[in-house]
């Protein structure tokens, strides 16, 4: 908790270096950020903001977002097509584990995994402007799910060749 109230302050330090108005709203949308391991997109920071000022406007939750990721303290992830993700936590590029089932998103920690752009411009002599790094699989959960699924489309599968069999008295191949 320590923690993500030091990056909080941080993260409220930096708008008011900035000379932009420090808000209610500002201050609860960097306190999402701060403490999101989730990584948020707008959307779901819009709506966690509404839950205590019902009158802000998406905009101003985009304007914010825009402006700490604009300041390098806020991480953009963009996945193709679908919604941006944020992480205020950690604003630095860092690998993440993404789950293809829910969408999920987790910080992936690894010093050798750190190391790696480093290592990447000595043996390359490439400059590493930046770089990212995402895993894609199921999580636990869509595992289990999944899993479940499967023994379900098996078990009526099973019951669908039985009751076949028993009408024509034909094994289906």
């Amino acid at each position: 908790m320590a923690d993500t109230e030091a990056r909080f302050e941080q993260l409220i330090a930096r708008l008011r270096q900035a000379g932009h108005r420090i808000t209610p709203q500002s201050v609860a949308i960097a306190r999402i950020l701060a403490a999101s391991a989730g990584h948020p997109s707008v959307e779901q920071i819009y709506e966690r903001v509404r839950e205590s000022f019902p009158t802000t406007s998406i905009a101003t939750v985009y304007k914010t977002v825009h402006l700490l990721k604009d300041m390098g303290e806020v991480l953009e992830l963009e996945f193709g097509d679908s919604v941006h993700r944020y992480d205020g936590h950690r604003p630095q590029p860092h690998p993440h584990l993404v789950c293809v089932g829910c969408g999920s998103i987790l910080d992936l920690d690894g010093a050798a995994l750190d190391a790696l752009p480093e290592r990447a411009a000595v043996e390359t002599g490439y400059r590493i402007l930046s770089h990212r790094l995402d895993l894609y699989g199921l999580c636990p959960r869509c595992q289990q799910e999944e899993g479940a699924r499967q023994a379900t489309t098996s078990q009526e599968g099973g019951q669908a060749a039985a009751a076949h069999e028993a009408r024509t008295g034909d094994r289906e191949p």
